[in-house]
């Protein structure tokens, strides 16, 4: 929990309750504490004082992904201006489909994952992420953290009953830690509303 709020805090100011859909990623068991400069923010399209912020194309976020180097230590983030329904062209899926050009035996250095979305992924996106555990369990170590649900459990009936609770479960089915992050308090645990852990990856 701690990891996902200091993450959080680089990408958003705390005064911003309901940001933008965006996610981001950072490689490795530290979350670097310096704050990004402005053109570091307007580059990844996010909030910043004195300055217009706006989601970006799914192409030029992919560009600019392509840029960062897979290594320990590196922040992804994705905000795009993708029409809801593109499922391939979500913040998740464009940050998963950076991840997934490591080489396996790159991943063994990387060794841990951590995933920030301030919605709950979607159900395509949940699938992508459990895929990806899946198959790359025993070699990387992937938690998701998020702050709002995307589809509340009382939606459930104009959904054909998937919900987040559904999607939760199938990260989980694969391993991977999720959390609801609280911002309530600094000091507030992180919740697991959407049932309990299943198994994780081994290390």
């Amino acid at each position: 929990a701690a990891r996902a709020r200091a993450l959080r805090g680089l990408l958003l100011p705390d005064r911003i309750r309901r940001p933008p859909q965006l996610a981001a990623l950072v490689i490795g068991g530290a979350v670097g504490v310096a704050p990004l400069s402005g053109a570091e923010k307007e580059a990844w399209g996010l909030p910043r004082k004195g300055g217009l912020s706006l989601p970006l194309p799914p192409d030029i976020v992919a560009a600019r992904l392509q840029q960062v180097p897979l290594k320990p230590g590196a922040l992804l983030v994705a905000r795009t201006n993708a029409d809801p329904k593109n499922i391939d062209s979500h913040c998740e899926a464009l940050l998963l489909s950076r991840l997934r050009q490591a080489n396996r035996e790159d991943l063994v250095e990387l060794g841990f994952v951590l995933l920030y979305t301030f919605l709950c992924p979607c159900p395509a996106c949940a699938e992508k992420i459990a895929d990806f555990a899946r198959a790359h369990e025993g070699l990387l170590r992937l938690e998701l953290a998020y702050e709002r649900h995307y589809i509340p459990a009382e939606s459930a009936a104009f959904r054909g009953g998937i919900t987040d609770a559904s999607s939760v479960a199938a990260m989980r089915g694969a391993g991977v830690v999720v959390q609801k992050l609280s911002l309530a308090s600094p000091d507030a645990p992180a919740t697991a509303d959407c049932g309990p852990p299943q198994r994780q990856p081994s290390m």
